[in-house]
């Protein structure tokens, strides 16, 4: 495992704790909060460690981040957060994956971008549902928008490491 991956993987894994630790402290209104920045660095984290893992066990080791995520979160947040957290980072995972893996030959902000939107659509909704038994439009509009705004930023700071590891696969 390079730094770089290892350094992907921990802000992967920070980003998922913290958010749910502030879900959990301050209830629904910390979406917002989560998803202006946390989120949308869990999303472009996962297309990037998708990229490096790509011809590696990809499948198994985008389970085991979710996994750990989710265990780490069980020490610091809520049960119903948790199991929420975990349900909806694993549709969301799950979606962003096939979405750029079927964007394959795409530019990588397309790729990144697109994934990261179709993820927040399905996070915004899976989880205060879960959570909270919430359905509300209009929070998971506002969710979903920050995140993709958010995903923007991350993807414009993420792209020189991608289009690094690209240029090494190459």
């Amino acid at each position: 495992m390079t730094t770089r991956t290892g350094a992907c993987i921990i802000g992967y894994l920070a980003a998922a704790v913290a958010a749910n630790t502030l879900v959990s402290a301050y209830g629904p209104w910390a979406l917002l909060i989560t998803a202006t920045v946390m989120i949308p660095l869990d999303l472009t984290t996962r297309d990037v460690l998708h990229e490096q893992w790509l011809d590696d066990h990809l499948w198994p080791r985008m389970a085991a981040l979710v996994v750990a995520g989710s265990v780490l979160s069980f020490l610091t947040a809520s049960r119903a957060v948790c199991w929420a957290s975990m349900a909806a980072f694993a549709a969301a995972s799950v979606t962003d994956a096939l979405v750029y893996q079927r964007l394959h030959h795409r530019t990588a902000s397309v790729k990144m971008n697109m994934s990261n939107i179709a993820a927040a659509l399905v996070d915004s909704t899976v989880f205060p549902f879960i959570a909270f038994g919430l359905i509300n439009p209009a929070l998971t509009f506002s969710q979903a928008s920050l995140k993709i705004l958010g995903g923007i930023c991350w993807t414009i700071l993420f792209l020189p490491l991608y289009r690094q590891h690209r240029s090494r696969r190459a």
